[in-house]
């Protein structure tokens, strides 16, 4: 597979494709979006399929499907550290193939997309079953963000009348730690708020840590900054950190970009005087070996678990991985949407 570096570059499309009005504006809310999680995505990013599907004005095969790849690198430049998106993108290039008959394209292609974000919603479902069991029951609970999984884990576990504390750190810039917080309390669960620069005395007081996941390489978990320096103070005091990931999570490595760009500056600073560079970026990569178990949709699972299921290979995949490398290489790259 091509290593993927179309991202990151301001303005339009590498082919500067005009879509239909509805998908273009799909794709204006998925780049302007920077606090839901995958599932929620993956349900908007379907929806950009299904709109083309239904929108588009080619009329030819090879153009249809010309214009489908040109979607799939766009949705993925939104939100270039979402593993889901990419098994979505996967599975509706395997509908575009430039030989079928316009109409069965269409349908292959608004059909795959929805399916697959069903399936993606049920996936997490069945995930966070599995990160409910990992809950100690009187246990204290510390995590960041504002994971659909780690809520819907934790959840599932106060239904089974586990009792238990949680912890959320506010998670800068956005402050998406509220919305988790907002939601645990909703569902009875105690919940405490605490500034990300706690972080250190939050981990003494916590028995585990939990955390999604954006994404699950061969050797890294990529989530929210702030989980590297929370894993790696977790494992100084001895407090086993979790994770909890639905199976479109996993992805190999070289699909991924490289690092994560730099975000809105005034997101951080709103007027930072000049002299002083704001650096914000989102996500960072963990080492799976900081990762004591991954709660996946088939049961818990270590890092050597995780290695081994993504050497299985992926024909869909490996295709979205060469028009990757063929069309979305170079300095000609994306960047999200204006």
């Amino acid at each position: 597979m091509g290593c993927n570096k179309f991202y990151y570059v301001d303005g339009r499309a590498v082919a500067g494709r005009k879509f239909p009005a509805r998908v273009e504006a799909v794709l204006r809310r998925l780049s302007s979006d920077r606090t839901s999680g995958a599932s929620s995505l993956v349900e908007l990013a379907a929806s950009a399929f299904t709109e083309l599907s239904s929108a588009t004005v080619s009329t030819g095969s090879p153009a249809l499907s010309a214009e489908v790849e040109d979607l799939c690198l766009e949705v993925l430049g939104t939100q270039p550290f979402m593993a889901p998106l990419y098994h979505l993108c996967a599975r509706v290039l395997g509908h575009a193939g430039p030989k079928r008959p316009v109409p069965e394209m269409k349908r292959g292609i608004s059909r795959s997309a929805s399916h697959f974000a069903e399936g993606s919603a049920a996936g997490l479902e069945r995930a966070a079953a599995q990160g409910a069991r990992l809950v100690l029951d009187g246990g204290r609970l510390l995590t960041l963000s504002s994971s659909a999984a780690v809520g819907r884990s934790l959840e599932l576990a106060a239904a089974d009348r586990k009792r238990f504390t949680v912890t959320v750190l506010e998670s800068r810039p956005m402050l998406e730690g509220r919305n988790a917080a907002a939601r645990l309390a909703g569902a009875g669960i105690p919940v405490e708020l605490s500034v990300d620069a706690a972080m250190v005395s939050e981990v003494r007081r916590a028995d585990r840590v939990i955390v999604g996941a954006d994404a699950l390489t061969e050797e890294v978990l990529v989530n929210k900054c702030g989980t590297l320096a929370l894993a790696v103070v977790a494992r100084e005091y001895g407090v086993p950190v979790l994770a909890v990931a639905e199976g479109s999570k996993l992805l190999p490595n070289a699909l991924l970009p490289e690092a994560d760009r730099h975000r809105d500056p005034r997101e951080v600073w709103d007027a930072a005087p000049p002299g002083v560079a704001v650096r914000n970026r989102y996500f960072e990569r963990v080492p799976l070996a900081q990762v004591a178990r991954i709660a996946l949709e088939d049961g818990p699972a270590d890092a050597r678990e995780v290695r081994r299921r993504l050497e299985r290979p992926d024909p869909a995949l490996a295709a979205l991985g060469r028009l990757l490398g063929e069309k979305g290489g170079g300095p000609a790259g994306r960047g999200g949407r204006t």
